[in-house]
């Protein structure tokens, strides 16, 4: 199931290296943009990766910046956040060793 060669590569990394926006696009994310009408407020962007073509569990990973200005990935419905680059590619190669 596993590419071993990439997991250890992934294992590797700079396990302090945090998230960047490059970082999710490397990766495949998809950009959102929400206008000023849909935020209610400012506007403002994140980005997402759907992990299942099925529609029913809606299984993804959504990245946005915090009021910290750091970068972090969600693992969504599930709420498991991933701060760092290493952090969120061996969750990646574990989901589905092809999207990395």
């Amino acid at each position: 199931m596993f590419d071993h060669v990439a997991v250890h590569d992934i294992l590797q990394m700079d396990y302090n290296k945090e998230i960047t926006e490059q970082d999710l696009v490397d990766l495949g994310f998809k950009r959102e943009d929400v206008s000023p009408e849909e935020s209610g407020g400012d506007p403002y962007h994140f980005y997402f990766f759907k992990l299942s073509d099925n529609d029913y569990d809606n299984l993804g990973l959504l990245g946005c910046l915090e009021k910290t200005g750091r970068w972090m990935v969600e693992l969504f419905p599930h709420r498991k956040r991933y701060e760092n680059l290493a952090e969120l590619r061996l969750v990646m190669e574990t989901l589905g060793p092809d999207l990395v």
